[in-house]
């Protein structure tokens, strides 16, 4: 799974950490053989899937530059996804 992250992406291979976490937050959301039917790990928990956070790894992303100090200054940034925050 890092591997196929890392090739389709393109990024450089010293992110692969980045992709392992990426896959980590992935299968978490997912149901297993081993959890009764429908459950997944994150639900047995009791917290809320919300897949429609999910991403492409390595897909280009968008972020607000802060503060805006003139009108016609750009206030979004190119990026790259590389992973989830830590709250989900």
């Amino acid at each position: 799974m890092i591997r196929t992250k890392i090739l389709e992406s393109g990024i450089p291979k010293y992110l692969w950490g980045e992709a392992l976490k990426c896959s980590a937050y992935e299968l978490n959301r997912r149901p297993t053989a081993a959890l009764p039917r429908g459950k997944t790990p994150s639900g047995m928990w009791n917290r809320r899937n919300d897949l429609n956070k999910l991403r492409i790894f390595g897909c280009r992303a968008w972020y607000t530059i802060l503060p805006k100090c003139n009108k016609l200054d750009p206030r979004v940034g190119k990026a790259v996804m590389v992973g989830y925050t830590g709250g989900g």
